[in-house]
C-alpha cells in the first residue's frame, strides 16, 4: 500500500534519497509542434522543484502512458519532474509519424528530444536538466551528450546501440537494424553488408559523434544482454575514456536487456540519482 523508496545505509547512518514522503505528484500532458509528428510529452510533476530528467523510452517502437513506472516515481519522489516524451517512431502516433524513423534513426526521434529539451528551458528554467535512456532511450541520450550537449547537464546511457555496425553483427535482431536504417527489401533475413548500408548504419551511430560530448556521463549495462550486447558499452567507454571525457561505467553480472535481478534493478537507480546529485 505504499510507494517504494530508495534509501541508503552507510553504517548506521541512513540516508534516503527519495525526499517528497507526501508524494504529492501529479501528471502533466503538453503539447510541443505539430500535433501528428510531435504528439505530447507527459510530465510526472514534483511539487517545489527546478530539476528535471528527460525520460525516453526504448524500442523506438514502443510508448509512454500515464501508469505505473517504477523508475520514474523514484526519480519524481527524489526530486526530479520527469519528462517522457513520445517521440517520431513511437506506437499511438499515427502511422505516418511512425515511419518517419526508418532511415532517419537518431534524426527525427532526437529531433523531438532537442526540441522538448528546448520547450523546458524556456517555459520551466530548470536549475538541472539531465537525460536518462535505456535500450533505445540510451541511444538517443547518447546522440544528445554528442550533439546538443549545451541543452543537458548529464546523460544517464543504458545498454545503448553505439554502433548499428557492430551490433548488426551480434544482437539478436539483426532485422531490426536493418529496419531502422530504412534497409526494407530484406527485412526477415541477413543483408551482406554494402557500402549504402554501412554508411547508414554509421550516420546513425552514435559512436561516429562522441567527441562532441561535453557532459559527465554514466553508462550502465548487463553482462549477458542480447538485444543490446555489453560490446557497445564497452565500444562507448573506451571511446569516451580515449578522449579524456567524464564517464563511469556499470556493469551488472548476471542480468540481461531486463535486467530482471531486482537487487541490479534497484541499484541501478540508486546509482543513476548519486549521479543526478553529482555527475
Amino acid at each position: 500500500s505504499s510507494l517504494p523508496q530508495i534509501c541508503l545505509i552507510d553504517g548506521c547512518e541512513e540516508k534516503y534519497l527519495t525526499k517528497n514522503y507526501n508524494f504529492d505528484l501529479e501528471y502533466s500532458h503538453e503539447y510541443i509542434g505539430d500535433i501528428n509528428d510531435y504528439c505530447n510529452i507527459l510530465i510526472l510533476k514534483s511539487k517545489n522543484t527546478k530539476n528535471f530528467i528527460l525520460f525516453p523510452h526504448g524500442g523506438p517502437h514502443g510508448m509512454t502512458h500515464n501508469g505505473y513506472n517504477k523508475r520514474a516515481l523514484i526519480f519524481a519522489l527524489s526530486g526530479y519532474n520527469v519528462v517522457h516524451i513520445n517521440y517520431i517512431g513511437s506506437t499511438g502516433l499515427p502511422p505516418t509519424a511512425i515511419r518517419k524513423i526508418f532511415g532517419n534513426c537518431g534524426k527525427a526521434d532526437l529531433e523531438t528530444l532537442v526540441i522538448t529539451a528546448k520547450y523546458i528551458k524556456k517555459k520551466y528554467s530548470p536549475e538541472k536538466l539531465g537525460i536518462w535512456g535505456f535500450s533505445h532511450g540510451g541511444f538517443l541520450s547518447t546522440h544528445m551528450a554528442a550533439k546538443h550537449s549545451d541543452l543537458i547537464d548529464f546523460a544517464v546511457i543504458g545498454a545503448p546501440v553505439i554502433n548499428f555496425i557492430s551490433c548488426y553483427y551480434s544482437c539478436d535482431i539483426p532485422d531490426w537494424a536493418l529496419d531502422e536504417s530504412g534497409i526494407r527489401d530484406n527485412w526477415y533475413a541477413e543483408k551482406k553488408m554494402d557500402k549504402e548500408l554501412f554508411d547508414k548504419m554509421w550516420d546513425m551511430s552514435p559512436l561516429k559523434y562522441i567527441e562532441g560530448v561535453n557532459v559527465p556521463c554514466l553508462i550502465i549495462h548487463g553482462d549477458i544482454d542480447r538485444r543490446v550486447p555489453l560490446g557497445q558499452s564497452i565500444e562507448l567507454y573506451t571511446a569516451l575514456k580515449r578522449m579524456g571525457k567524464k564517464v563511469k561505467f556499470y556493469q551488472y553480472e548476471g542480468n540481461g536487456h531486463s535486467f530482471k535481478h531486482v537487487s541490479a534493478a534497484d541499484d541501478m537507480i540508486a546509482v543513476s540519482l548519486a549521479f543526478f546529485e553529482d555527475p
